[in-house]
């Protein structure tokens, strides 16, 4: 029902810009499900029994050109009116065209393996293969998984250090063993020797889950994961990219070309599919203005800046290299993206555009105001942490 609506209406999604279109479909199926309900009944049975004509399609015409789906009339029963044609049409359009959409991540501790499962052969930094066989002589396991993380003052600096999923249990239950090891990760991170009597918990024993929000600068981020041995977090923007109607069904028709052409390799864009060279530059050139400006300047500008002095590289890629390097940048927008994109195309890394952090946040240049936002699931309730940088 909500495909049919979508299609006739012309109110077509496109996943690949944001996420805000899984709150307009679950809006679209609340609308539909109410006409079908005051349709039909909550028991289509006694509609059958009661010898009305209907039909299951949206939007229809007799063959007499006589309008009669199920949505170009009135839907009533009894006093309660489920959809007037005059006026439900517009209402529904108001609302699609809203993009002040609540978008919330689900929070969790993450769980599976502790470490890859493969052994690494002898260094120093490993977790030992059974206790007492010092990595040095033995080997162990690398790239131990953190479960979450925690706030840890050291000094004057405030430290976000990752915990691993082997550890998290007694961390949450043992204060002892949470200060010895905050202090192995903080030698990790800061590279120093650790005094112990430096270490305090502004939040105490909270811990900080995967997936929890924070804001830097006005800009809004999910931690995802630890990097470079708990010294780098590597995060996923929280912003969603809004583009109009007429450039939101262009990048629509970008993404169905590169999916049935198998990113160009099977054919080349057809002269009617709409695709062509001065929209690629006019899209390319709104992307390039919505990275320069806030919210996504605040993490993007530097690959912004890049991708910007290489403008003449992209007008000389053929038809279908611009469509493929115009997808791999509006990937740079996604909400939820923690991997980098391939911007080769125009020489720049294939790899691009991975958001971090310095776990030291009193180390990040730059930055005035970071805090933790703990949201309800609906997004409608916030709570905001004080300022992090003034703890």
């Amino acid at each position: 029902m909500v495909s049919e609506f979508r299609q006739e209406m012309d109110m077509l999604k496109c996943r690949e810009i944001n996420d805000l279109h899984h709150a307009k479909d679950a809006y679209l199926n609340v609308v539909m499900g109410n006409v079908y309900n005051t349709k039909f009944t909550k028991d289509p049975l006694n509609f059958i029994k009661s010898g009305e004509r209907y039909s299951m399609k949206l939007f229809k015409k007799n063959q007499d050109g006589k309008e009669s789906g199920l949505l170009t009339g009135i839907v009533k029963r009894g006093d309660t009116i489920a959809w007037n044609s005059e006026t439900s049409f517009d209402i529904v359009r108001r609302m699609m065209s809203k993009n002040s959409i609540r978008y919330v991540r689900y929070t969790y501790k993450r769980k599976g393996g502790f470490f890859d499962q493969m052994p690494e052969r002898k260094k120093a930094g490993l977790v030992q293969r059974k206790k007492g066989l010092v990595t040095e002589k033995y080997g162990g396991y690398n790239n131990t998984t953190a479960a979450c993380f925690s706030l840890v003052k050291y000094k004057n600096d405030v430290i976000i250090i990752p915990i691993e999923n082997m550890y998290l249990k007694l961390y949450e239950t043992d204060t002892a063993f949470r200060i010895k090891y905050s202090a192995v990760q903080l030698k990790d991170i800061l590279t120093s020797e650790i005094d112990i009597k430096g270490i305090s918990f502004p939040f105490e024993n909270r811990i900080i889950k995967i997936n929890t929000l924070i804001e830097v600068d006005g800009f809004r981020c999910n931690i995802v994961q630890k990097s470079n041995k708990g010294r780098t977090l590597v995060v996923s923007s929280a912003e969603s990219l809004i583009v109009d109607k007429k450039m939101n069904d262009y990048i629509k028709k970008v993404s169905a070309y590169l999916e049935k052409s198998e990113k160009g390799k099977k054919f080349s864009p057809a002269l009617y599919s709409g695709l062509n060279a001065d929209d690629n530059t006019k899209l390319f050139d709104l992307l390039c203005s919505k990275i320069s400006n806030k919210p996504f300047s605040s993490v993007l500008q530097k690959i912004g800046n890049k991708i910007q002095n290489k403008r003449e590289d992209f007008l000389k890629l053929e038809l279908k290299e611009q469509l493929l390097f115009l997808s791999n940048m509006i990937l740079l927008f996604k909400t939820g993206r923690s991997t980098g994109c391939d911007l080769k195309l125009i020489g720049e890394s294939g790899q691009a555009g991975v958001i971090t952090l310095n776990s030291t946040l009193t180390k990040i240049g730059g930055r005035q105001i970071i805090r933790i936002i703990d949201q309800s699931p609906t997004g409608l309730f916030e709570k905001k942490s004080v300022n992090l940088l003034e703890l």
